[in-house]
């Protein structure tokens, strides 16, 4: 399967390393107006992977996702950790839409991520959740951790649902909307 993912985050690594092993990552685009201590372990992963990785600023997101997607038709568009607002149009020729990864204590608080004025008052489906117990005294690095690799597996288990890899699918396609893990 073709995937792109979109990130701001090193804590998406753990999702690339996986996608790339499986040989399903196509691309990766980063923000422009990141940190650069949030960018740069994204994208010197994807040189030392040999994965295209592309910057793009928030003017230039949705032509440059648009020209990414015709070239490439990934099955898929992963959102982890991604500032900017993305076209519901952007995904429609995108078999499954796109998926937005989210850390949350709690399902309702879904933080200020812009990629979730999407859904705002159409309704949400949550592909996977899963709950994680955090002592009080967890330092916020260490839970962030944890729940960067409880991602990479929640993310195979959902790409399982959806069939890849036989003949049938489980859901329909998402094609407008982003769905969250």
């Amino acid at each position: 399967m073709r995937i792109i993912v979109l990130s701001g985050s090193p804590l998406a690594l753990p999702v690339l390393n996986h996608l790339h092993q499986q040989k399903q990552l196509s691309a990766l685009i980063c923000p422009e107006d990141m940190i650069a201590t949030e960018v740069a372990p994204l994208q010197d992963w994807a040189m030392n992977k040999e994965v295209p990785c592309w910057q793009t600023g928030h003017a230039n997101l949705d032509a440059e996702l648009d020209e990414l997607i015709r070239e490439t038709k990934p099955k898929l568009v992963i959102v982890f950790g991604f500032p900017y607002t993305i076209s519901p149009k952007l995904l429609q020729p995108v078999l499954f839409g796109g998926w937005n990864i989210h850390f949350s204590l709690h399902q309702e608080n879904r933080g200020t991520i812009t990629i979730h004025q999407l859904v705002r008052g159409r309704g949400e489906q949550v592909l996977q959740q899963h709950n994680l117990a955090l002592s009080s005294e967890a330092e916020a690095g260490t839970a962030l951790q944890q729940l960067s690799f409880l991602s990479t597996a929640l993310l195979h288990e959902a790409l399982a649902n959806i069939g890849y890899g036989k003949k049938t699918k489980v859901f329909p396609s998402h094609a407008n909307k982003l769905v969250f893990m």
